[in-house]
């Protein structure tokens, strides 16, 4: 490259001024009339000069001649190009800075050590082994407990059925015994009046004896008198007839009242020795009846305790059974939370494995990642070097500001200008409303957002653009347009793309933006330079104004 600078001067710097051929000399030896349009004056040749030594500044004099005037364009148009390049590269050395600081940082990152994270992963895993081993014999063992304890369940439930069976026999023994001993006591009561009333017995016939034996001392007095009035009447003769036969009778009376008054007497004997074994045996039957209702009144109260004693193992049987049952519950869910205590630590051994094997992965990748990075920063670094080298080439050029301004606001990938024109207007200003939307998703993505936050503009952008297409087609159909069929099909896989691109982020589906953007930019590109600029020549050549 051949460039003007203070250090390389031309072969005019190095001529004295009365050695210099003139340009108009130069011009009329080469074209006589080029030379006599141009009337080239001193200022202009100072002009010129000061392009050479790579001033492009404003000159304090600008000649009016046509040179001048040509000098002067040329000035223009060549340090607004020196000018806008030297702020473009300024920025682009920039970038450059930034992006290589960035590589820097992602190639320390990818330099990190993760041996230790991923010795501590392998430990957390065999750690979970162990514990999951632990879990399972503490499942083993609840089970094994949750079985005992329906088994003891079982047990107390049988126990406390026989209990309140003992119960209800020992209040069943309580009450007959206590009936018996009101029989008893009504019986001992019966059997005291029963030797009363044989005492009585015994007393009557005691006095019934001594009647009989006074009637047997009569019967004999009687029937001695009935004897001595026989004999009387004997001695009377006839006259004591009647009185003989009465003594007869009389003696007959006293016999047979002394017969069945012995009879009686006999048999009040055989009464009175019938009462006094009667009686005997009433006071032993008394006695024995006596001892029967003791004991029965002590049956009786042992029964009572006895009852009061099973209600009371009853009600601790049932307390028991409500400790059973809260610990067969709680044994249950024990058991189920271990369970799932183990289908979680199942899971995280799993899940453990799988972070270990990710994390080997990723050693392995992050070399590969390195060895990439390292490339593209050393890469980087050579791309800043050379924006370094060319800024420098313009370190000699002066230049006013005029000179120098770019507009540099849009930070985006795309900077519409006269570039990217396609020779319609209205298409132009359309373009440049998607160059909009596609370096607002760019600078979302560049500030680290992710997918769903440039779905918003990803559908605006499809909107748009599908309305501008039709424009665009109706444009080309209106005018014939011959490359129309090839227009319509880009349109159609842009517009594909793009929807397919919305369809995934909306379904949660990986969606790598860098491809995204990269595939806008090049489309673009492509299409707007490639394709569209046709339809605008196209139309220019032949007058068509759309």
């Amino acid at each position: 490259m051949a460039l003007f600078t203070k250090d390389n001067p031309s072969v005019l710097s190095n001529v004295s001024s009365n050695e210099r051929p003139t340009v108009k000399s130069t011009l009329t030896n080469e074209n006589p009339a080029v030379a006599a349009d141009l009337d080239v004056t001193s200022v202009d040749i100072d002009l010129l000069r000061r392009l050479e030594s790579g001033d492009f500044s404003q000159p304090a004099e600008i000649s009016g001649s046509p040179a001048g005037k040509l000098i002067e364009s040329i000035r223009q148009q060549i340090g607004r190009a020196i000018g806008q390049s030297t702020t473009l590269v300024a920025e682009l050395n920039q970038n450059s800075a930034t992006l290589s600081q960035a590589c820097s940082d992602g190639v320390a990152a990818a330099t990190k050590d993760i041996s230790t994270e991923l010795t501590e992963a392998r430990d957390t895993r065999d750690r979970l082994s162990s514990v999951a081993t632990a879990a399972e014999q503490i499942s083993v063992n609840v089970k094994t407990i949750a079985d005992n304890a329906f088994a003891t369940q079982t047990n107390v439930d049988s126990i406390t059925t026989t209990t309140n069976e003992l119960t209800s026999a020992a209040l069943g023994i309580a009450k007959n015994t206590e009936k018996a001993r009101s029989i008893t006591a009504k019986a001992v009561a019966d059997t005291e009046l029963a030797s009363s009333q044989f005492d009585q017995l015994k007393a009557a016939a005691d006095d019934i004896s001594k009647v009989t034996n006074t009637i047997s001392e009569v019967s004999e007095q009687t029937k001695l008198l009935a004897l001595n009035a026989t004999i009387e009447a004997a001695r009377a003769g006839d006259a004591g007839l009647g009185f003989a036969v009465v003594a007869s009778e009389v003696k007959e009376l006293a016999s047979q009242t002394n017969e069945a008054n012995t009879d009686i007497k006999q048999k009040i004997d055989i009464i009175q020795a019938t009462v006094n074994t009667t009686l005997s045996s009433m006071r032993n039957l008394t006695k024995i009846i006596s001892e029967v209702n003791v004991i029965v009144s002590t049956i009786a109260a042992a029964s009572e305790e006895q009852s009061l004693a099973t209600e009371s193992i009853s009600g601790t049987l049932k307390g028991t059974t409500d400790d059973i049952n809260t610990m067969n519950t709680s044994v249950n869910e024990s058991s189920i939370a271990i369970n799932e205590m183990n289908k979680n630590l199942s899971s995280s051994v799993t899940m453990a494995s799988n972070m270990i094997e990710f994390m080997e992965d990723m050693a392995k990748n992050n070399e590969v990642m390195l060895a990439t990075a390292t490339t593209n920063f050393a890469e980087i670094v050579t791309l800043q070097s050379r924006g370094e080298d060319i800024a420098h080439l313009y370190n000699n050029f002066s230049l006013d500001d005029q000179l120098l301004n770019v507009d540099t606001s849009e930070k985006g990938i795309f900077r519409f200008g006269p570039q990217w024109s396609v020779l319609v207007n209205d298409m132009d200003g359309e373009h440049a409303k998607i160059f909009d939307y596609c370096n607002e998703i760019h600078l979302r993505v560049k500030n680290g957002a992710k997918p769903e936050a440039a779905l918003p503009i990803l559908k605006e952008l499809a909107e748009y653009t599908t309305y501008h297409f039709a424009e665009e087609e109706r444009m080309m159909r209106a005018h014939a347009y011959p490359d129309f069929d090839n227009q319509k099909r880009a349109h159609t896989a842009l517009l594909t793309n793009v929807a397919n691109t919305i369809k995934d982020i909306e379904n949660k589906k990986p969606v790598n933006m860098i491809a995204v953007i990269v595939f806008l930019t090049e489309w673009l590109k492509g299409h707007i330079l490639g394709e569209d600029i046709k339809y605008g020549k196209y139309f220019k050549e032949r007058g068509i104004d759309v």
